[in-house]
This record gives C-alpha cells, sequence and structure tokens, in this order.
C-alpha cells in the first residue's frame, strides 16, 4: 500500500468508537473563507487543486471543514480555510482555526524528551526502569524503545478514562499500563508495533522530571515557549480557546450529514494525542524543527533516524502486526513517519486521528517545503489528505 492509501486508511488509533454520538444533525456547508495566498506563493495551478481536493471533501462527505496551509522556506506562501467549523452556529473555518492533531502530539512528545536527553536528564538508550520511578524492573525496555514503538507494549493497554472517570495524570494512566496482567505483545526490541501506550509512558516521564507538574507545563516550557508556537497546546476539556473547531462524525450512508463527534476526555490522551494546533503553527513547528534551534543540537537528529531492532535490523523488516504491512517501506523514527523519498526528497511526515478530528503533517526535508492539512471529521475514505498531497507534490515541490 502507497503512503497515500496510509493516509486515507490508517484508522483513527486514539478514537474511541464504543461511546455514544449526540444526534444533532446539521447539513454541509461548502463556502470557503479564508486569506488570499501570501508571498512567496504557490503555483495557480497548485491552488486550484487544493481548492477542488476539499471541495470534494465537503461535497461526499468526508468533513464539513479543513484548513490547509503551505509553508516555502519556512514563510507561508499558502493558507485558506474551508467550510464550517461548527455547524450549530454557522461559523467558518479560518487560517488561524484551531483544531485538535491526535497522533500530531507524538514528535511534540518525542522532542520534549530529546529535550530533556540533551539537558543531560538521561539518555535514549537508559532502561526506562531508571528513569520512571515504579516501572517495572523485570523489562529493560529502553526509553528509544517508547520511542520508536518497538517497545512491545500492546496498543490496547492503554487505560481509558469513561465520562464519570476524571483525567488521570500521564504517570496514573502508565502505571495502570505495566499493571494489568498481559501488556506486552512481543520481546522489547524484536519487532515494530505502533502503540499509543509508548507514549503514555513517555509523558509519564516528562511529568516526573517536572516533579509531577501537567504534561501540559513540561511541553510549554521544552518546547513551545522556546519555539514560539502561541496557537499549540496540550488541549483539555475545559479551557476557553478562541478560535476551537468543533469535532464531528459523519453519518454512513448519508453524504453531508453529521453527529458531533464522541466525547472524549482528551487529557488522557497525553503525549499519545492530546494537542491541538492551526495549520500555520505546524508549518512553522516543521521549519523550526529542522532548520531552526533544535535543528542545531545534535541529539535532535535521533528523530530523523529509522527505528532498528535489537539486532541491528530495520524496525520495518519485522512487523508484528499483518495489517502493518499497510505501512510498506515507510520506516518510523521518533513521532514521525520517514516514508520513501519523493522525487530525490527526504521526507518527514504523520497523520493524526483523534475522534472528530483527523490531521496530516508531512514536510520535504530539503526543499523547504511544509503542507499541513486539518479537517474536523472522524477518520474517512473521503479526507482530503491524499489530493492535497499529491497538489503539492506534482505542482509545488518542482518550484521549490
Amino acid at each position: 500500500m502507497a503512503f497515500d492509501d496510509l493516509l486515507q486508511h490508517a484508522g483513527g488509533p486514539l478514537s474511541r468508537r464504543s461511546l455514544l454520538r449526540q444526534t444533532v444533525l446539521a447539513g454541509v456547508a461548502t463556502s470557503l473563507s479564508g486569506a488570499a495566498p501570501a508571498e512567496p506563493g504557490i503555483p495557480e495551478a497548485a491552488v486550484r487543486a487544493i481548492d477542488a481536493a476539499v471541495a470534494a471533501c465537503i461535497r461526499d462527505g468526508g468533513g464539513p471543514g479543513t484548513a490547509v496551509a503551505v509553508s516555502v522556506g519556512g514563510k507561508i506562501a499558502f493558507a485558506r480555510g474551508y467550510g464550517m467549523a461548527n455547524l450549530e452556529t454557522g461559523t467558518p473555518v479560518g487560517v488561524d482555526s484551531v483544531f485538535r492533531i491526535g497522533s500530531l502530539t507524538k514528535q511534540f512528545t518525542a522532542a520534549a524528551i530529546l529535550a530533556l536527553v540533551d539537558g543531560g536528564q538521561f539518555a535514549l538508550d537508559d532502561p526506562v526502569m531508571t528513569v520512571l520511578q515504579g516501572f517495572p524492573r523485570d523489562y529493560h525496555i529502553t526509553i528509544r524503545e517508547l520511542l520508536t514503538h518497538t517497545s512491545g507494549i500492546h496498543d490496547g493497554s492503554a487505560p481509558i478514562c469513561t465520562i464519570s472517570d476524571p483525567p488521570k495524570t500521564q504517570f496514573e494512566l502508565a502505571k495502570a499500563i505495566w499493571l494489568q496482567p498481559e501488556w506486552l505483545d512481543f520481546p522489547p526490541g524484536s519487532a515494530w508495533s505502533y502503540s499509543n501506550a509508548n507514549y503514555i509512558i513517555l509523558g509519564a516521564i516528562l511529568e516526573q522530571t517536572f516533579g509531577r507538574s501537567s504534561l501540559a507545563e513540561s511541553m510549554r516550557s521544552l518546547v513551545l515557549n522556546p519555539l514560539e508556537l502561541s496557537a499549540t497546546a496540550c488541549d483539555d476539556t475545559v479551557t476557553i480557546v478562541p478560535g476551537r473547531v468543533s469535532g464531528t462524525a459523519p453519518i454512513p450512508g448519508k453524504a453531508g450529514q453529521y453527529t458531533h463527534a464522541a466525547y472524549i476526555p482528551v487529557d488522557a490522551a497525553g503525549g499519545a494525542g492530546s494537542m491541538r494546533s492551526t495549520v500555520g503553527d505546524l508549518c512553522r513547528w516543521h521549519y523550526q524543527l529542522l532548520r531552526g534551534p533544535f535543528a542545531k543540537r545534535p541529539v535532535f537528529q535521533e528523530m530523523f533516524k529509522p527505528a532498528r531492532l535489537r539486532n541491528g535490523a530495520l524496525a520495518s523488516t519485522h512487523r508484528f502486526l499483518a495489517s502493518d504491512a499497510a505501512y510498506g517501506s515507510t520506516e518510523y523514527g521518533f513521532g514521525l513517519l520517514l516514508p520513501p523519498p519523493v522525487q530525490g526528497h527526504r521526507t518527514i511526515a504523520h497523520y493524526g486521528f483523534i475522534d472528530g478530528f483527523s490531521a496530516y503533517l508531512q514536510s520535504f526535508v530539503d526543499a523547504p517545503l511544509t503542507v499541513a492539512v486539518l479537517t474536523n471529521a472522524d477518520s474517512n475514505p473521503k479526507l482530503p489528505f491524499s489530493a492535497i498531497r499529491r497538489a503539492v507534490i506534482e505542482l509545488v515541490l518542482p518550484t521549490v
């Protein structure tokens, strides 16, 4: 399966499909709202292709609203909002609309961990049991293996908070993971399997290092404030956020009709998927990661190295789940997918799916070019990610 197909069918690893959805229905608004492209701009053909991709998504019921940004050389070359941020109030999506970003959170968590490594708090190959209080001493899992999904920790072992059960700290959630009778799928370092539980435990390490302060404060101090990413934060269910977008779930068989997304105590997604952001901030984030202050610190280059097993083989050579064959030759770094080169250009990418929201972020490492797409709908095959990616590759990349 090609990377385009993976984007469309990766599913929602953080979604909680068992919760009842609200049954408020609303029609889809297909109007466009947003800014005209800013300098340096992208080819008009690319603008038309992006517009068409999002229009098809909205028309076919892939999601009520989408924001797209393309940056070239660290400057926003194109940014536009489409459709509705809130179907009940008729609020349109703008370029500064705030979406939940699901698993895009993982790359921020990885960067925060690397900031601690850079500061001498611990090393990447240190056992977790020497870093995180209470972690079972019978299991020699390393920090690196958590970051690369080679720890063996079962994805379904991440505990779920209910509506009546207030969100716990990442440490409490991590402890609940390792106290379960069967929480390892395979011996650490022997295979690869995507697991949100790895990043819950990494979130617990961040909390502990900061004296059990909140994960949000850890992330602000280590990553967001230093890089001036003011629109990005760990989300929660109580804070009033100007420009916040409402999540939806498409109704099967009824194109253009939606329910409210299933409730999720997003705090509990923590280091695996709790963050919110804008398309502009996400473009700035990748530029800073690749060419800003972090890029000048050698330890951050570890994020872009393909994961390896303890026997030295690439992690892609032994995927634990048969369904993970969908990743094909795409490798994994630290919170980043590493797809095969495109037209000779190395890329870093990730998707993000959490109830009511879908996200896609990709950068062409040596171009420099980044595309960010955020949609307020559950994962589904009608999302515009692949079409927008193809438009950027075919019409923008050759011009950069």
